[in-house]
């Protein structure tokens, strides 16, 4: 069985649907909707995007949202999501990268996208097709 973590990618189509917004967020959603927030791609992989006219360099598993604009999402005051990156940084959850110009915080258990292995090229894996397989005639 391989090593690596399992995971399960939730579609943002979820979070967009009436059943989930319309209310104030648990703490527990707002935990999975910044997973949903969060900038994916391959690790080491990076993205730069402007955030109030200023160029901000993002990597997998960042969530690049300002306290304003999550308080909005939640349903929560400013102060609330304060308190909620803090309580989560203390829970080991998440870290603060930066604050200015916006805050950027980093996923403790976000799993980035897995790079495709090549078969073909890799010996040590299983071939499905090669000249024994059966079901390759």
């Amino acid at each position: 069985m391989s090593e690596r973590p399992l995971f399960k990618r939730i579609s943002i189509k979820v979070f967009d649907n009436p059943f989930f917004r319309g209310r104030k967020f648990t703490e527990n959603e707002a935990r999975i909707y910044l997973y949903a927030l969060a900038y994916d791609d391959f690790e080491g992989k990076h993205r730069i995007v402007i955030i109030n006219g200023n160029y901000v360099k993002i990597y997998p598993g960042e969530v690049a949202h300002g306290t304003r604009k999550l308080a909005e999402i939640f349903g929560w005051d400013k102060k609330r999501v304060g308190r909620f990156y803090i309580k989560m940084e203390e829970h080991d959850e998440l870290t603060i990268r930066t604050k200015k110009p916006v805050t950027i915080v980093k996923l403790a258990h976000y799993v980035p996208r897995l790079n495709r292995i090549d078969y073909a090229e890799d010996s040590d894996q299983e071939q499905l097709y090669n000249k024994h397989n059966k079901h390759n005639k």
